[in-house]
């Protein structure tokens, strides 16, 4: 079982109108994706539906998952100090790992420098918590033992002898050390076999809280889509604008429809904002879709944020689907082991000597707000 597939799967020969669906695979026509919602220039590569998986729940997770080695094929220059992001447990976590990590899914589709805290932050999020599972895993040989770390360790020691370097030289010559990559087999080992064992088992209840995202049903939504219309207005005052125009929609004032019409900037303004009838993945960005399905028919959203503007979202119609657990296995696999992996880590961590150093941003572990380096929780 190839589980960085399983994760966030990679459709390299695909268009991008093509791309598998969670593990699946389903055409969705272009006519059909919507550009207000959906770009396939903003997300490259990876589906709409990926975005979730790999940036909101996991923007990481298919490297850390064995889809490809912190080790390059040709040695980089070795730094003169390497500067550690966290510690857990005594155990470091360095600058390097994370920005060669971050590098991996910036060949994959481009991010906005004023984005790259938050992907920063949320790759040592999730580093993090591949180090607390870890020592879950540890704990109990049926995931892992050491032995087979050493087996791993080895054929990268002989690849690196086929260099004419020690392995201390070749992972110097990454920036990294043996250390990391002791960590990097570990965890290539030991996620499979704990997914293996313990996903199946979760799918019927994962199916019940979630059903609405795998048994076919179809959302017919408006939206009304808000960006800038003056330097220097950010998305807290584009929130503001779209707060104050749903109040004016519930109050009455005007529809929905209307608003579309006057407000909104995207093309679907001309149809009072409809987008027509869309499943929960595949077509819409992760966070509009999301949005869309968590509402009844009729409700309105609180203002969504997408790489798009700020988003107003009316659900007009919902067509239930029919779809039992057993026919959305194979879908539901990769975000039910994120499901896993997050509550987890979420286990581990409370029992976890964490420390954050301040080179890189990172998610304050009580509060969850972004904290940049050289500012105090």
């Amino acid at each position: 079982m190839n589980f960085a597939t399983s994760v966030c799967p990679r459709t390299a020969n695909k268009t991008a109108s093509e791309k598998g669906i969670l593990g699946g695979f389903v055409r969705i026509p272009k006519q059909f994706l919507r550009k207000d919602v959906v770009d396939l220039d903003e997300f490259g590569p990876m589906k709409a539906s990926e975005f979730q998986s790999c940036l909101a729940l996991g923007l990481v997770f298919w490297a850390l998952s064995g889809a490809g080695s912190l080790l390059a094929e040709e040695p980089t220059a070795q730094p003169d100090e390497r500067p550690i992001a966290a510690i857990v447990n005594g155990d470091p976590i360095y600058v390097a790992e994370i920005e060669q990590l971050l590098a991996k899914v910036r060949s994959a589709r481009q991010a906005s420098p004023d984005r790259m805290p938050m992907l920063q932050a949320e790759t040592l999020r999730q580093v993090v918590n591949q180090r607390v599972v870890e020592e879950a895993f540890k704990r109990d040989e049926v995931f892992l033992k050491e032995s087979e770390i050493d087996k791993k360790v080895d054929k990268v020691r002989a690849q690196a002898r086929a260099k004419g370097l020690t392995l201390d030289q070749f992972t110097a010559k990454q920036g990294v050390t043996i250390n990391t990559l002791r960590h990097e087999m570990a965890w290539q080992i030991a996620w499979p076999k704990y997914v293996e064992r313990n996903v199946i088992d979760a799918l019927e209840g994962y199916f019940k809280e979630h059903h609405k995202d795998f048994d076919g049903t179809l959302v017919r939504a408006s939206h009304i889509l808000l960006r800038a219309e003056r330097p220097g207005e950010g998305s807290s005052q584009l929130i503001e604008r779209a707060e104050k125009l749903r109040a004016e929609i519930e109050a009455g004032k005007l529809t929905f429809e209307q608003a579309a019409e006057k407000y909104s900037v995207g093309p679907s303004r001309r149809q009072g904002g409809d987008l027509g009838f869309f499943p929960r993945f595949g077509v819409m960005v992760e966070e509009f879709s999301k949005a869309a399905f968590a509402l009844a028919k009729g409700e309105i959203s609180q203002p969504v944020h997408t790489a798009f503007g700020v988003h107003l979202i009316r659900a007009t119609d919902i067509k239930p689907g029919t779809r039992q657990w057993t026919e959305a296995v194979d879908q539901m696999k990769s975000p039910a082991s994120l499901d896993l992996f997050e509550e987890l880590a979420k286990q581990e961590r409370v029992n976890a000597k964490i420390e954050f150093t301040g080179k890189l941003p990172y998610f304050n572990p009580e509060t969850g707000k972004l904290v940049m380096p050289g500012v105090t929780k």
